[in-house]
């Protein structure tokens, strides 16, 4: 009896012994075909980083992601390197202008791929919005954040996933809000209580803005437009606390320039109360212009976080700002009485040195007599503009946008064409 349990024993453990060396994974014993390398930008400036994947092609047609059993090597460290951490061994950072190899092996096999470093470097990073209000319900509420780079080269770049994103609370002990810092939501904030805190990023040893955000006790129950005259704001149209559009009729001049903002009603009651519960939320809000070619909005607030709104011809169009859920509308009326006449025209800037492959944009602003000035380039035929020698240099023109690209080492000088 004891020698027949002892057999059944044994011949237990070599059967479950057997088991153990079943295959973690349906395809472990599959032969990789190929051996693949991607990135989320094979051009770099100065500065900024990418992040790589490497893709195992199998036998069977299917793919696997091999990106954590490689090891990333660059071609040049000076130029480019990889990070040592586990979360960035596959992120490339720039240092230097000049190209790189990017290589790879697995499982007996060898890819690679080519990385150009661009002679551009990030000079200073930015947070927007710069400012930000909330409400605190329902809960679970979240804000996008962006990191935009200025370059040294005058142009912008987003670099909302390469910089590492944090929150501080100030002046309580609440957990105010959280924010992503993983690849699915990077720059994502989310709120959790009532109070202050700051949105803050790093971008290696460059200067980074930060940003304010306010979570204000209650839920968001209106939203409306103010027309800013001055130092002052003036109430152009009621609050939409329904989601409806309600809206005042507002007069600008021709060739003038007007400012708004959108104000969030948030509170914890349902009865409109003092005007401390409206909050500013201009550069949260999203704008529209219905008829951009009478009145167009500015891509961005201004210094003082207002809107402008520029008046290009007569006509009627409707400012519409979008808030989280509400929207609310203002009926633009734009009147040409004879007074605002052009004084001045010129090309900004008024020299413009580039590297090679580089470009830069041009505008053509026009000022008026009452001050106001407007950018023409986007109006204008693309033959309208003229470079003396194409070989240095040639002009474009991209979404409405008027650049210079430079080809080759030289000067040349641009100039532009109106017809009356």
């Amino acid at each position: 009896m004891f020698r027949a349990i002892l057999l059944l024993l044994t011949l237990l453990l070599i059967l479950a012994g057997c088991g153990g060396d079943s295959p973690s994974h349906p395809n472990d014993y599959l032969a990789v075909t190929s051996l693949s390398v991607t990135a989320t930008n094979s051009s770099l400036i100065i500065g900024t980083n990418s992040r790589f994947t490497a893709t195992a092609q199998l036998e069977n047609g299917q793919q696997r992601d091999v990106t954590d059993h490689v090891d990333w090597v660059s071609s040049n460290p000076d130029v480019a390197y990889f990070g040592t951490t586990d979360e960035a061994r596959n992120l490339l950072n720039a240092l230097s202008s000049g190209a790189v190899t990017v290589s790879i092996q697995y499982a007996g096999l060898n890819s690679e791929l080519s990385v150009v470093v661009e002679n551009r470097a990030v000079t200073a990073v930015e947070i927007f919005p710069k400012k930000a209000v909330l409400p605190s319900q329902p809960s679970g509420i979240t804000l996008a954040y962006r990191a935009i780079a200025s370059l040294s080269d005058g142009n912008t770049l987003d670099v909302t996933e390469s910089v590492d994103w944090s929150v501080s609370v100030t002046d309580t002990e609440n957990d105010v809000a959280t924010i992503g810092n993983s690849s699915i939501d990077k720059g994502l904030a989310t709120v959790r209580d009532v109070g202050d805190a700051t949105i803050a990023a790093t971008f290696g040893i460059v200067p980074v803005e930060s940003s304010s955000l306010t979570v204000a006790n209650g839920e968001l129950r209106g939203l409306r437009i103010v027309r800013v005259t001055g130092t002052e704001s003036t109430e152009e149209a009621d609050v939409d606390s329904g989601g409806e559009d309600q809206s005042d009729d507002s007069v600008v001049e021709i060739f003038s320039k007007a400012r708004f903002k959108t104000e969030a009603w948030i509170s914890d009651a349902v009865s409109q109360s003092e005007d401390s519960d409206f909050w500013d939320v201009t550069a949260q809000t999203v704008w529209q212009s219905t008829n951009p070619e009478v009145a167009v909005i500015a891509p961005a607030p201004n210094e003082d976080g207002s809107m402008e709104v520029s008046a290009l011809q007569v006509g009627s169009t409707t400012l519409f700002a979008d808030f989280q859920s509400f929207r609310v509308g203002l009926a633009l009326t734009v009147e040409d009485n004879g007074e605002v006449v052009p004084v001045s025209l010129r090309i900004e800037p008024s020299s413009v040195s580039l590297a090679q492959f580089t470009r830069r944009q041009v505008r053509l602003i026009v000022t008026y007599n009452n001050g106001a000035t407007r950018d023409l380039a986007s109006f204008l035929p693309a033959d309208s503009w003229t470079i003396d020698d194409p070989d240095i240099a040639s002009v474009e023109t991209d979404r409405g946008i008027t650049l210079v690209h430079g080809r080759a080492s030289g000067s040349t000088v641009l100039s532009v064409r109106l017809e009356d």
